[in-house]
């Protein structure tokens, strides 16, 4: 039933090319956000739905145990069949480096999450070249923060963890 949920998103395919504009179909306006991020996503006002997403994607870059990452991940699952700029979640991302680097990084277990994330950016005004060297740090001590964290919780090593915290996620 499209009343069950709070929008729906329609898309014209032919093929896999997007042929027709998205659509935006709402569900049941007065269903409460599940999350912070859905509040965003659903703001009409597009200054500061863009304000809230910096803000929240802020927040996540340095830590991996976040719900948030799981939406992150469905949004960039999405690249390669959609435009970039499909989702503002998309090009809101693109703007804080610790989480375009932290993207990118969470999906090297596998290689077409790896491609679809690097080529998916790099169709919006976004150089991977650009990204700032403390981006890329601030990433590495999060994964290693979020495997200290596993490992505390399993008992496991963190070298062991850290090649499975990157296929998982």
């Amino acid at each position: 039933s499209l009343t069950q949920h709070r929008a729906w998103v329609l898309f014209g395919k032919i093929g896999d090319k997007v042929r027709l504009r998205p659509l935006v179909v709402a569900g049941d306006k007065d269903r409460s956000p599940e999350s912070a991020l859905e509040g965003l996503l659903f703001d009409g006002d597009k200054r500061r739905r863009r304000e809230g997403l910096h803000g929240l994607l802020c927040e996540i870059a340095p830590a991996w145990d976040r719900p948030e990452w799981e939406s992150v991940s469905h949004f960039l699952n999405t690249l390669g069949s959609l435009p970039a700029t499909t989702f503002d979640l998309v090009d809101a991302l693109s703007e804080v480096p610790a989480v375009a680097a932290g993207a990118l990084i969470r999906c090297c277990g596998d290689a077409a999450a790896l491609e679809r994330v690097w080529r998916g950016l790099d169709e919006l005004p976004f150089l991977w070249e650009t990204l700032p060297l403390d981006a890329w740090v601030a990433t590495a001590e999060a994964l290693q923060t979020h495997a200290r964290h596993l490992s505390e919780q399993s008992g496991m090593p963190v070298a062991q963890l850290v090649p499975l915290v990157l296929r998982a996620v």
